[in-house]
């Protein structure tokens, strides 16, 4: 089976457990409370299903590295709760960098407030944002409540652990990152690598990595291996999200580019601009970055910039970096041989991929 296949396949298997339990477990649920849960429930679905579900990818696959048993009731519930949180996560993540686009769509801030702008709300915007956040957090509870109908219940609580201790950690990088953009202080590499490993590595990569090991009964040591493995490759991936959200196709990626320019966001390509930059050029680039108002005249400027001053051949040696502590993991795992090719295609695939 090819990379894109296994891919799409585990897609299309989550999606329509996802879609069933929205609609035969949840909507019960919501409905008595009136119309805006029945809103938010259906949401949730168009949301959670556009994505690409890597996660859920790499959880089936992480399981099936270590055991031979399907184990597919659990690892459908799994995996829907990681959409679940990976929804509510993003849901947040939109309203604090004020982001209007995700996924090609409306981010769900702005659906609301487009729907509550024609009902005579006195402050669309800020209603929007309070109903998104209510449907980021009905993401959460939904996710730990599948997590808690797992059987056998030593897992489910395994599992509901390995969750809540890595999404703390998420919410703590987040505030660094908010703390970043915010700020003129200008981040040293280790504490932007640390953003990326805690932010996005260790969720992104690590944790279904670990999730689909822990359901597999692997040991610890191997656990431990793939938290190292994880950290790095979710590091390589959110390196790939800076590039594209410069030099990316915005049909392609589902939102405009250079929004990290906007935001302020304190990425390797922002740390190199302004160490290597004249002082003319970077004071015109200081003002730049955290600018509401950029323009694509503008985004060019710094893309021009991050060309002349080869700003890719630093990124690529810490690319480098990363890929050796990857490939010395990959050399230390138990993975059986039939399995290895799939597993790098993946690997090749998170570091690579064009959206």
């Amino acid at each position: 089976m090819t990379l894109q296949k296994y891919i799409q396949d585990k897609k299309n298997l989550v999606s329509s457990y996802l879609e069933t339990y929205l609609k035969h477990t949840v909507l019960p649920q919501v409905s008595p409370a009136g119309k805006w849960g029945n809103d938010a429930v259906a949401r949730i679905l168009t949301f959670a299903t556009r994505g690409k579900m890597l996660r859920s990818s790499l959880i089936f696959l992480s399981s099936q590295l270590f055991t031979q048993e399907q184990h597919t009731d659990i690892l459908l519930r799994t995996s829907t709760a990681m959409e679940f949180f990976h929804t509510g996560l993003l849901i947040h993540d939109d309203i604090i960098d004020n982001d209007e686009r995700r996924r090609g769509m409306d981010s769900m801030h702005t659906q609301y407030q487009k729907i509550l702008g024609t009902d005579s709300i006195t402050n669309s915007k800020k209603t929007g944002e309070s109903f998104a956040m209510c449907v980021g957090d009905m993401s959460f509870f939904l996710a730990f409540q599948i997590l808690a109908e797992i059987q056998p219940s030593d897992l489910s609580g395994k599992l509901t652990t390995l969750f809540s201790q890595e999404l703390t950690a998420v919410c703590t990088a987040q505030m660094q990152d908010v703390y970043g953009g915010a700020t003129r202080k200008q981040f040293s590499q280790d504490e932007i690598l640390s953003v990326y490993a805690f932010k996005t590595g260790r969720y992104s990569c690590g944790l279904p990595l670990v999730a689909g090991a822990t359901i597999a009964g692997a040991t610890d040591q191997t656990k431990k291996n793939l938290w190292k493995l994880g950290t790095s490759l979710g590091i390589l991936f959110q390196i790939r999200d800076d590039q594209l959200n410069l030099f990316g196709n915005p049909d392609k990626i589902g939102k405009p580019i250079g929004s990290d320019i906007r935001e302020n966001k304190q990425t390797l390509y922002r740390f190199f601009l302004l160490e290597k930059a004249q002082e003319d050029t970077k004071k015109h680039l200081l003002s730049l970055f955290g600018n509401p108002s950029l323009s694509p005249k503008d985004v060019a400027y710094v893309k021009k910039h991050v060309t002349d001053l080869h700003i890719e051949d630093d990124i690529r040696d810490i690319v480098h970096e990363q890929e050796q502590i990857v490939n010395e993991v990959l050399k230390h795992l138990p993975i059986p041989e039939d399995k290895q090719t799939l597993f790098r295609e993946f690997v090749d695939y998170l570091n690579k991929r064009e959206v």
